[in-house]
């Protein structure tokens, strides 16, 4: 598998951690404006309320588009130099399916792979830290094999 361009892996799986981002930011805007109180209106109980939870919900949001951010630049501060051993920065195939070691994500897209990250934070980066392709770790009750490692 020495085919696989790591930037382009990498410049994708930003493409899909950012691709909510704009969403996220209109939707965070809309929450904030909702949760602000007019002194000039009269308000009752239920509108003070509804702004409260407006203002929750806004708080979350930000909660998750800070998280997202923090994914992005830890993305951006993979080491993607060529590796035989399962580091962050590297990717590899484990039983069929492709990886990208150093950051969580959900399944994107990139050449004609679909990739899923690991975060060094899963109990499965513990296996397979330091490994090498054709190494065979087990986790969860299950024998799994790293066909490569780029």
């Amino acid at each position: 598998m020495t085919d696989i361009v790591k930037e382009d892996v990498r410049r994708d799986l930003i493409a899909h951690l950012l691709g909510g981002e704009s969403a996220t930011d209109d939707a965070i805007g809309v929450q904030a404006v909702a949760a602000e109180l007019v002194d000039d209106e009269a308000s009752t109980v239920d509108d003070i309320s509804q702004r409260d939870a407006a203002g929750d919900l806004h708080a979350l949001m930000q909660e998750h588009d800070d998280q997202q951010q923090a994914l992005v630049a830890k993305a951006r501060a993979l080491d993607m130099t060529p590796t035989e051993t399962v580091r962050p920065g590297a990717i590899i195939g484990l039983d069929g399916a492709h990886y990208i070691v150093g950051v969580a994500s959900d399944e994107f897209t990139s050449g004609a792979l679909t990739y899923a990250g690991i975060s060094v934070d899963a109990p499965l980066y513990g296996r397979l830290e330091g490994a090498k392709a054709g190494d065979t770790i087990a986790f969860n009750g299950h024998s799994s094999t790293i066909d490569y490692v780029a």
